[in-house]
Parts: structure tokens; sequence; C-alpha cells
């Protein structure tokens, strides 16, 4: 406790605080039995933790792993600035391979199955039947639903994945609203896009705003801004401009060639047509955006949970007029809920993944490492760091300290990947909804409450797995559809085709080979709900 306060009142640096732990960490009796003393871990660093340093030890919290487990950590870390893929494939081309490679697993190109073929990583599912991964064991008992997801077509346990052990995690993105334009205007949040089209029509009339460019909606590309984009729009017509399924979860479909996509696509051309929507969204993105409602030069945007805008507002002065609401239903609703689309919210389990390689110098006690940042312990660590630190127990629960929450040096996703990095980090684990809210913005929280009040994620599509024969076939047909819906959806939206030219582009992307690519994620679909 005496080190905890001398770390926050003297406001020293995050560096400074690693060294200063460093020797009580060699002092200190670590080590778990059966796990390795050294590892060699290929993983990316992170944006969050470059800021600290370029190194992984940068993170107090990886320091404390290392003291606990009694295993040394020797990372390597590809280059700052350089393509993650590209080096991962240089690795794996030259052979030369770490004990555990920390990627994106679950999208590798070519599917995960051929590393396995290729004796590049192990087959973990021995191990965890054997039981060395009790901890593993227990989160699947007591999750099933991560289990299925980790668990390959053919039952296999590849890699072990970021796991959001809660559901509140999975929604991070929906619609805010300028809430006192909407009392200038006298008018109620929106509930469906209707009303949304009455709101923004209100504020476009009644010059809520004296700023030269005001327009009522800002938005970002269509269909790859998965945050901002214009097309999460069509989320309240039931239907996306990707793959989804339908309400039992068990039928295929893409969403540009279905009926609820016109009506959809009609909506959202309408409201650019009447200047509702800034027509730039073809080129703008997320500073653009965030500029525009600082500059009170819009009221409504779809966007990510709100910290990083709350506390723009903040560094000018404002307090932020943007609150979230809960996600819009369709004209005509029949049900309480509106649907979304955005395929993070489909699963718990995400981004970097834990793969034991074939040069595991043992593999055994490899696994079981693996196996530990699973563990209570594990979990505590990455989500709290050390306590007395970056945490204290409060009537027995873990409570951040403002080393984390307020720190004097970094802003609050800095500290967080230096303290307590299930938060921001890429590498793999499991993160915990009641850190999270511990160490993000009041407004941010908000957001995760409202989105999750009335969301329907029953047609979004699960992370289903394909073939490597397969996959091949999938990217080399929806490669080049998608290149097409890109180009022509937007020319639609902007008046440069006609509305009825909807039909002439579902039927090119038919004759593309969309319905075979449909197909394709049939069958990964019927393995996926056969786990």
């Amino acid at each position: 406790m005496k080190l905890s306060r001398r770390l926050l009142s003297a406001a020293l640096s995050i560096v400074m605080a690693a060294c200063l732990f460093a020797p009580a960490f060699a002092e200190s009796e670590g080590g778990v039995e059966g796990l390795p003393s050294e590892l060699t871990i290929w993983s990316e660093l992170g944006s969050w933790l470059v800021k600290a340093g370029n190194d992984i030890h940068a993170s107090v919290a990886y320091e404390e792993l290392e003291r606990v487990t009694g295993t040394k950590i020797n990372w390597i870390h590809p280059p700052a600035g350089t393509g993650v893929a590209e080096q991962f494939n240089l690795m794996i081309v030259s052979g030369d391979l770490p004990d555990i490679i920390n990627y994106s697993w679950m999208t590798v190109t070519g599917g995960i199955q051929k590393y396995i073929d290729d004796g590049v990583i192990v087959d973990m599912t021995p191990y965890y039947d054997n039981g060395d991964m009790p901890y593993v064991e227990r989160l699947f008992a007591d999750l099933p639903k991560i289990e299925k997801q980790v668990r390959q077509d053919n039952g296999a346990i590849y890699y072990m994945p970021s796991v959001r052990k809660d559901d509140e995690l999975r929604i991070w993105n929906g619609p805010q609203i300028r809430v006192d334009w909407l009392e200038k205007v006298g008018m109620p949040i929106p509930d469906t896009v209707d009303d949304l089209y009455e709101t923004l029509k209100a504020f476009k009339e009644q010059n809520v705003s004296d700023a030269d460019n005001f327009v009522p909606m800002m938005a970002g590309k269509f269909r790859t801004d998965t945050s901002q984009g214009l097309g999460q729009l069509l989320f309240s017509f039931n239907t996306t401009y990707d793959f989804l399924t339908d309400p039992t979860g068990t039928t295929a479909k893409y969403g540009p060639i279905e009926p609820e996509f016109k009506e959809g696509a009609a909506y959202i051309r309408k409201l650019v047509e009447e200047g509702l929507v800034d027509p730039n969204y073809v080129t703008n993105d997320r500073d653009i955006i965030d500029a525009a409602m600082i500059a009170d030069e819009a009221g409504f945007m779809f966007n990510t949970q709100v910290t990083k805008l709350a506390l723009l507002f903040e560094e000018h002065g404002i307090e932020n007029p943007l609150k979230p609401i809960p996600y819009l239903r369709g004209p005509n609703p029949t049900s309480e809920l509106a649907p979304v689309f955005y395929s993070e919210a489909g699963a718990n389990i995400m981004g970097g993944c834990l793969a034991v390689t074939t040069k595991a110098k043992d593999i055994l006690s490899t696994v079981k490492w693996v196996d530990f940042n699973y563990s209570p312990t594990g979990e505590l660590i990455r989500n709290y760091g050390v306590e007395g630190v970056s945490y204290n127990l409060v009537d027995g629960e873990p409570i951040l300290t403002e080393i984390v929450t307020n720190n004097p040096q970094y802003d609050i996703n800095t500290a967080s990947a230096i303290y307590t990095p299930a938060k921001v980090s890429v590498f793999a684990g499991i993160q915990r909804y009641a850190s999270w809210k511990q160490s993000t913005h009041p407004d941010g929280v908000d957001c995760v409450v409202q989105y999750m009040s009335r969301v329907d994620q029953s047609m979004i599509m699960p992370p289903t797995s394909m073939t490597g024969d397969e996959q091949a076939e999938y990217a080399s047909l929806m490669t080049d559809i998608t290149t097409y819906f890109d180009e022509t959806i937007d020319r639609i939206i902007l008046g440069q085709l006609p509305l009825e030219h909807l039909d002439a582009m579902a039927d090119q992307m038919k004759a593309m080979g969309v319905e075979r690519a449909i197909e394709l994620k049939q069958a990964a679909l019927d393995r996926y709900n056969a786990r």
C-alpha cells in the first residue's frame, strides 16, 4: 500500500512504475507447478501499449503475470508500422517459430486446419481431454456458448481466444443524438426509423445549429465503416449489407439480394435526397465525423461507445451533448426488440488467439501456460493488474485505482493497456464487464446500457469456419462481389443510378456467383449448428 500511495501521489510515469516494481517481482516467490520456466511468444503489441513503449514489458500487468507464473516471457513483436499479416506469413515461411503465436487464428487466410496439417501448430484437444486444461474446461462448463464458438467443426481445440465473458461487452456500437436539440425542436427520443426521419427533418427545418456546414446526420462509408457507416440504418429493416441468418439461425442469407434490403435502401436514399445526411459519407472517416459533432455541424450518428468523443468534448470545454439511444425499430414494428448485425455482437470470442507451435520446447507445459491465462488469477491480472497498485479490494471486490482511472500522464486507454490490458489488448485472455466499466467514461458505460436495452441478435451470422478449399472459393467470389456492391450502392444512394437499379444490382451479384457463396456459408452454418 505504501508503494501504491507513492505512485499515486507523486504522479510517476508508467515506465517508472514498472521499474519500481521490477525488484519486488524478482524478490517474490512466484511460480506455478507444471508451467515452463521460459517461453517465447510472437504477438502484435497493440496500438495503446505502443504509446507507453515498444515492448510489452511496458505493461505492469504482464510483468505481474510473469511473477505469478514463474514463466519468463521473451516477446517477439512485429515491427510497428508493418503489416501484421505480412510479418506473420514471413515467420511461417521461415520456419523459425516461437513457442506460442498470438494471432487472429479465427480468420487466418487459408483456414486454421492448414496450419495443423502443415505441422505449424499443435492440436490441443488431446491435452484438454487428458485434463491438462482445467481452467478452460471450467470456462466451457460455465459458458457452453464459448465452447461452441471455440471448437472447430470437427470438435478440435486449436487455439484459445480473447473471451468476452459478459454479454454487455458484445454491444459497443449504436445510435447517438443531440438531446439538447431534441428539446429545442420539442421532440422525444426517436423510437423507429420513421421517428428518426421526422427528427432529422425538424433539425434541418428549425435551424437548430448556426454552423455553416450543418447537416442533421453524419455517417461513414456504407459497408466498410462498421462503426459509423451509413449502412447501419439497414438494421432496422431486418437486413444488412452482409451475410445474416433467418431468425432461427439455421438459414444463411445475403442481405443485398433480399426484399428487405430494397426498403432499407429506399429509406436511406430518401434521407440523402432531402439533405438529412452528409452526402460525403463515402469519404468521411472518424476524425471528420467527430470534428463535425464537436463543431455543432450534425446531431445524429452511429458510433462506438462514446468515451473518445466525450473526452474530445471535454478538451474543448464542452459538456457532451450527445447521448446514446436504443437501437431504432423499423417501420410498423411488431417487436419491442431492434435487430443488430455487426459481427462482433454475435460472438463472445474475438481478436488475438493463443496457438502452441510444434517447435515449443515442452508442449505440455506450454499448453498449461495457455490454460493458466483463463484461470481466476489470470483473469484477475488481465482485468485489474496488481493489487495495491492498479486495484484494491473493497468489500471483497476489486476496484481500480486512479493510476488507471485518472492517470496524470496517460489517457485512460493507454493506462488500461499498461495496468489492466484486458480492455484494450490484442493478446488473448478473458475480459470482464465489471473491470471495463470502471475504466470507461460514464457516457461510454451509458452507451452499453442503452444499446443492450432491446437488441435482437438472433439473425447475426455466428463465427462459422470454412475448410481451406471453401474459404479460397468464397474469397474469390466475394472479393469481386463486394467491390461491385460498394461501387453500385453508393451510386444508387447518391442518386447517380435510379432506385430501381437495386434489382439489376441483385441480378448482377447472382451472375457473379453470390448464390454459390451463400451455399458455402450455409454449409459452414450447418456445421456450426451441429457442434
